[in-house]
């Protein structure tokens, strides 16, 4: 049986990374992965910039003397030209975020001053060259690059694009996704269900998840443990990039997932990896369609979504892998089984320390724990005992 690791080598193996790329308005781009090369188009800061409130000086002028002629004022937005008849040792009041004249390359600010009769008195004894001023390109060069293939387009960024003139940018086009629950229990989530039935909460899970990245759901189907049905509906599946499938994929006499699959031509990848839980995950491949076969119990479906799937998509959208953290366990745990096992968790703050405290759960299949989690920490296949404030891995949800 395969590792986690071994597994999602596979799984990245086989993922194509997108060509396919639209052009969008800068705002609705956002959570879409940047298909271009973005550069700064001036300099920035474009021009010397006040940083603070204050008076504009010259450094030699100051380091002689503390009395100036004030000859002006300058707010952001403004072209200011000096007079004709300016004097030496005269300043300026100047307004930040206004640009500060060539000639000086001193703020003080308003608090170190006193003005009378157009007399500016300096108190302070600390100043140095070009403090409380921005200089002219010290963010960026023109021609800096600020954004490349596969950059996640999020608030920093629009920031940055709106500030050098990007009104519309090309984004790599999100997969096509086809999401299909089965099980003969499964029902809408608008359903009354019986005692003895479920209401689809996969699909609804894994499109929240699947939001984050933009991707679009072409084919939405509830079916239940019936091979024909499975059989009329998967091949749909090959036209769009990512076919998941939750139920169907063990070892019981209603699990047609893997067969059915096989029969239709798709390659069997993998199928069960040493993961706890999830660990009978199946991964094929058709053409250039990927599936993934996931199981059915709720927990289940999102940790192996998470570990296996959105990997693959970060991958087709040219994203880096996301980090994972590290943070010491709150309290030692135990597992008797030798597979990586992935277990609930909340980042709780004791004192001047953040920990992770494991979320009680009746399994797999305890969908309600799940809600108090921030994320998954990652017990070793190796290691049967992981103690108190063991620095221990984690993915945020």
């Amino acid at each position: 049986m395969l590792t986690v690791q071994e597994a999602l080598s596979l799984v990245l193996e086989n993922t194509v990374e997108q060509v396919r790329q639209s052009k969008k308005k800068l705002l609705d781009a956002k959570n879409f992965s940047l298909a271009e090369k973005i550069t700064t188009d001036r300099d920035y800061p474009p021009f010397h910039r006040a940083t603070m409130d204050g008076y504009a000086l010259r450094l030699e002028e100051l380091e002689k003397t503390k009395k100036f002629h004030l000859i002006g004022e300058i707010f952001a937005g403004d072209v200011w030209t000096p007079p004709a008849n300016s004097k030496p040792n005269s300043t300026v009041k100047i307004m930040t975020g206004a640009a500060v004249p060539d000639y000086f390359d001193v703020i003080i600010k308003r608090e170190d001053i006193s003005e009378n009769n157009n007399t500016v008195t300096i108190h302070s004894e600390k100043f140095h060259q070009w403090m409380n001023i921005a200089k002219q390109g010290e963010d960026a060069k023109q021609g800096t690059k600020v954004g490349e293939h596969g950059a996640l387009v999020d608030d920093s960024f629009l920031t940055v694009a709106a500030s050098i003139g990007y009104g519309d940018i090309y984004v790599y086009t999100p997969p096509s996704i086809s999401l299909i629950s089965t099980g003969n229990e499964i029902l809408p989530v608008d359903t009354n269900p019986l005692r003895h039935q479920i209401r689809d909460s996969n699909s609804v899970m894994i499109r929240g998840m699947l939001r984050k990245y933009k991707a679009r759901i072409q084919n939405l189907w509830t079916i239940p443990d019936n091979p024909e049905l499975l059989l009329e509906k998967i091949p749909r599946c090959f036209k769009t990039d990512i076919c998941i499938i939750t139920g169907g994929v063990s070892a019981g006499d209603a699990d047609f997932i893997p067969h059915t699959l096989k029969s239709l031509g798709v390659e069997e990848i993998f199928h069960k990896v040493k993961i706890r839980p999830g660990k009978p995950i199946w991964f094929g491949k058709k053409g250039e369609t990927l599936f993934f076969g996931l199981p059915g119990n709720p927990v289940s479906a999102r940790v192996t979504y998470k570990v296996f799937v959105e990997p693959c998509i970060r991958k087709f959208l040219h994203l880096a892998q996301e980090s994972s953290y590290y943070l010491p366990l709150l309290k030692a745990r135990k597992k008797k089984h030798d597979m990586e096992e992935y277990f609930r968790v909340k980042v709780i703050n004791e004192g001047n320390h953040s920990y992770l405290q494991e979320i009680p759960s009746n399994g797999s299949g305890d969908f309600i724990s799940s809600l108090h989690s921030d994320g998954i920490a990652i017990h070793p296949a190796a290691k049967s005992e992981l103690p108190q404030n063991e620095q221990t891995q984690f993915l945020f949800w």
